[in-house]
Order: C-alpha cells, then structure tokens, then sequence
C-alpha cells in the first residue's frame, strides 16, 4: 500500500518527486530498474516518517517544495550552516578556526601531489 503511494507521491512537483530523481541518479540513474525500486522503497518511508510526524504532533504536512534540495545546497545556505557550527564550536571551546586551517593545508597537500601523480602519468 505504501509503495503505491509512493508511485502517486512521486508525479506531484514537490519535495518527494525531487528526493526520488535525486535517488535515481545516485542509485544508477533512470535506465537502472533497480534504481527505481530502491528510490521508490526510500520514498514509501519518507512518507511512512511524514505520516509519524504528522500523528505524533498533530500538526498538518506542509511541502517544502519542488526546489528544497537546490536552496539547501545554495552558497548562502552553506555559508550559514558553517557560521552556525562555528559558533557553536566556538560556544562548547572548540577552535574551529585552527581545525579549519589545518584541513585546507592538508586538502592543499593532497592536491598538490596528485597533479604530481598526473603529471608522471603523461
């Protein structure tokens, strides 16, 4: 039963149609038929999660619409999320800052030697 609410969850422009075409492709894209099932499996307990909410705190489902996952990842979202982490490592004595400098010199590093390793190649 969920699975057929599912499919018709799916056809509608909304947050679940963009989560299953992000499943697809990342399941093996759309001529996989495995990857449509396994989407389609995800999308039945997204719906069975939406359905738990909605009876445990009485509140009516409200979609976050077709572009959820484009504004999620948007630079600006990113940037808040990483000031928000930052002042709350800040808050609990982390220093971000210093942990954040060590891991761009240690990408920088990695970088670096594997243009090294592309360039021996050729």
């Amino acid at each position: 039963m969920l699975i057929q609410a599912a499919w018709a969850a799916i056809r509608v422009r909304g947050r679940l149609q963009a989560r299953y075409n992000r499943l697809v492709r990342r399941f093996g894209g759309d001529k996989n038929p495995g990857a449509k099932k396994k989407a389609i499996i995800a999308i039945a307990h997204t719906l069975l999660k939406i359905a738990y909410q909605v009876l445990k705190s009485g509140t009516p489902y409200t979609d976050l619409g077709a572009d959820f996952y484009t504004r999620r990842e948007s630079p600006e979202h990113k940037q808040a999320w990483l000031e928000r982490m930052n002042r709350a490592a800040r808050d609990l004595g982390y220093a971000w800052s210093r942990w954040r400098r060590r891991h761009k010199a240690r990408a920088r590093w990695h970088h670096y030697h594997a243009q090294l390793k592309t360039a021996r190649v050729t």
